[in-house]
């Protein structure tokens, strides 16, 4: 199976919405070019841990979605991109998602996002943490296929990080996140099959790496 790990360097805005071209409508690819550039905006000289501009993950997120899953619903594509605004930018708090980008992509990003650290409806990390599990668990289909695409983009970057922290994030997957494919068969089976094979080979690798 293609992954993005077999496109050539050089993405860039105008690669990205040619894969839509033909496949949307003209106002569609509009708004795909403003979610774009909101969300790299949004995540200007954010890093992650291997030194990656943060912008790389939430498109290789959307990525993941279209180009191995073959999904080429607009405001799914959006929500990938914009998954992560709400914890970590202050572009997209409130209704402000819902206003520019519709109800659909605000529910779907509100749902992946973590409550913030200091909600106080929460005394540990842990209790935050399980919260957010259920709610996603709780959440429909297209949450969490937004969701998988975001973690198995993840565990292609763990590989960067502590042997402790691709331990975690294994055991979390197997408990937490691989059952939620058989939620979204119903809907999406042939990307539900896709996801399944993907993340076998991702955690085939990290674990081979982790035993080591």
């Amino acid at each position: 199976m293609k992954t993005i790990a077999d496109k050539p360097f050089g993405e860039d805005h105008a690669s990205f919405l040619k894969r839509f071209k033909l496949k949307v409508t003209p106002t569609d690819l509009k708004r795909l070019d403003m979610a774009y550039d909101v969300a790299k905006y949004g995540h200007r000289n954010q890093f992650r841990e291997s030194g990656e501009r943060y912008f790389e993950h939430v498109r290789g997120t959307a990525i993941i979605l279209v180009d191995e899953l073959e999904v080429y619903d607009v405001e799914l594509v959006m929500s990938a991109l914009l998954h992560d605004m709400l914890e970590d930018s202050f572009l997209l708090k409130g209704d402000r998602t819902e206003m520019i980008f519709g109800a659909r992509v605000a529910y779907i990003t509100a749902t992946v996002s973590k409550p913030a650290k200091d909600d106080p409806r929460f005394s540990t990390a842990k209790q935050r943490l399980l919260f957010y599990h259920q709610q996603i668990k709780n959440g429909n289909w297209e949450v969490k296929l937004v969701k998988l695409a975001d973690r198995l983009h993840n565990l292609r970057a763990l590989m960067s990080c502590s042997l402790d922290k691709q331990r975690r994030k294994l055991a979390e997957t197997k408990k937490t996140y691989l059952p939620l494919i058989r939620d979204i068969s119903g809907e999406y089976s042939e990307a539900a099959e896709k996801l399944e094979t993907a993340f076998r080979q991702a955690i085939t690798q990290l674990q081979e790496v982790a035993s080591q």
